[in-house]
Protein backbone atom coordinates (compact mmCIF):
# COMPACT_ATOMS: atom_id res chain seq x y z
CA UNK A 1 0.00 0.00 0.00
CA UNK A 2 1.20 3.49 -0.72
CA UNK A 3 2.69 5.39 2.18
CA UNK A 4 0.73 8.57 1.50
CA UNK A 5 -2.94 9.35 1.18
CA UNK A 6 -3.90 10.32 -2.36
CA UNK A 7 -6.79 12.38 -3.58
CA UNK A 8 -9.77 10.08 -4.01
CA UNK A 9 -11.37 9.95 -7.47
CA UNK A 10 -15.01 10.78 -8.03
CA UNK A 11 -17.07 7.80 -6.84
CA UNK A 12 -19.35 7.29 -9.84
CA UNK A 13 -16.33 7.08 -12.19
CA UNK A 14 -14.85 4.09 -10.35
CA UNK A 15 -15.29 0.49 -11.37
CA UNK A 16 -17.48 -1.20 -8.75
CA UNK A 17 -19.49 1.85 -7.73
CA UNK A 18 -22.68 -0.06 -8.53
CA UNK A 19 -21.91 -2.46 -5.65
CA UNK A 20 -22.89 0.26 -3.16
CA UNK A 21 -26.34 1.52 -2.27
CA UNK A 22 -27.04 4.73 -4.24
CA UNK A 23 -25.97 7.71 -2.16
CA UNK A 24 -29.19 9.59 -2.87
CA UNK A 25 -31.15 6.81 -1.12
CA UNK A 26 -29.27 7.17 2.17
CA UNK A 27 -31.05 8.77 5.10
CA UNK A 28 -29.40 11.82 6.65
CA UNK A 29 -28.67 9.75 9.77
CA UNK A 30 -26.82 7.17 7.65
CA UNK A 31 -24.73 9.92 6.09
CA UNK A 32 -23.92 11.39 9.51
CA UNK A 33 -22.93 8.00 10.95
CA UNK A 34 -20.67 7.38 7.97
CA UNK A 35 -19.13 10.83 8.47
CA UNK A 36 -18.44 9.93 12.09
CA UNK A 37 -16.62 6.79 10.91
CA UNK A 38 -14.47 8.74 8.45
CA UNK A 39 -13.60 11.81 10.55
CA UNK A 40 -10.86 10.11 12.61
CA UNK A 41 -8.97 9.57 9.35
CA UNK A 42 -9.01 13.24 8.36
CA UNK A 43 -5.89 15.12 9.34
CA UNK A 44 -3.23 17.36 7.81
CA UNK A 45 -0.65 14.61 7.41
CA UNK A 46 0.12 12.92 4.12
CA UNK A 47 1.44 9.85 5.92
CA UNK A 48 -0.68 6.72 6.01
CA UNK A 49 -0.50 5.29 9.54
CA UNK A 50 -1.57 2.16 11.38
CA UNK A 51 -4.36 4.23 12.91
CA UNK A 52 -5.59 5.07 9.40
CA UNK A 53 -5.69 1.34 8.59
CA UNK A 54 -7.74 0.66 11.72
CA UNK A 55 -10.18 3.43 10.79
CA UNK A 56 -10.44 2.07 7.24
CA UNK A 57 -11.06 -1.46 8.50
CA UNK A 58 -13.74 -0.18 10.89
CA UNK A 59 -15.32 1.90 8.13
CA UNK A 60 -15.34 -1.07 5.73
CA UNK A 61 -16.94 -3.30 8.35
CA UNK A 62 -19.47 -0.55 9.09
CA UNK A 63 -20.35 -0.31 5.37
CA UNK A 64 -20.73 -4.08 5.12
CA UNK A 65 -22.80 -4.53 8.28
CA UNK A 66 -25.14 -1.57 7.92
CA UNK A 67 -26.60 -1.91 4.44
CA UNK A 68 -24.40 0.54 2.54
CA UNK A 69 -23.15 -2.21 0.24
CA UNK A 70 -25.95 -3.49 -1.95
CA UNK A 71 -24.19 -6.68 -3.11
CA UNK A 72 -21.84 -8.22 -0.55
CA UNK A 73 -20.86 -11.07 -2.88
CA UNK A 74 -19.84 -8.58 -5.56
CA UNK A 75 -17.95 -6.59 -2.91
CA UNK A 76 -16.00 -9.70 -1.89
CA UNK A 77 -15.19 -10.46 -5.54
CA UNK A 78 -14.15 -6.83 -6.08
CA UNK A 79 -11.78 -7.05 -3.11
CA UNK A 80 -10.33 -10.33 -4.39
CA UNK A 81 -9.76 -8.83 -7.84
CA UNK A 82 -8.65 -5.28 -6.95
CA UNK A 83 -7.00 -5.88 -3.60
CA UNK A 84 -6.94 -3.68 -0.57
CA UNK A 85 -5.98 -0.50 -2.44
CA UNK A 86 -8.84 -0.81 -4.92
CA UNK A 87 -11.35 -1.63 -2.20
CA UNK A 88 -10.20 1.23 0.02
CA UNK A 89 -10.23 3.70 -2.88
CA UNK A 90 -13.80 2.67 -3.70
CA UNK A 91 -14.97 2.72 -0.06
CA UNK A 92 -13.40 6.09 0.73
CA UNK A 93 -14.77 7.62 -2.49
CA UNK A 94 -18.23 6.38 -1.47
CA UNK A 95 -17.83 7.85 2.00
CA UNK A 96 -16.76 11.16 0.49
CA UNK A 97 -19.74 11.19 -1.83
CA UNK A 98 -22.15 10.20 0.94
CA UNK A 99 -20.87 12.83 3.33
CA UNK A 100 -20.93 15.55 0.72
CA UNK A 101 -17.16 15.99 0.60
CA UNK A 102 -15.93 17.64 -2.56
CA UNK A 103 -12.77 16.06 -3.98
Amino acid sequence: MASTKNEVPEFDTLEGHEIFKPVDTLRPSQRLRLTAKVLPMVDDSDEFTDENMTVLADMTEFLEDNGYIADLDAWTRFFSTHGIEGAITLATAYAGEATGAKQ
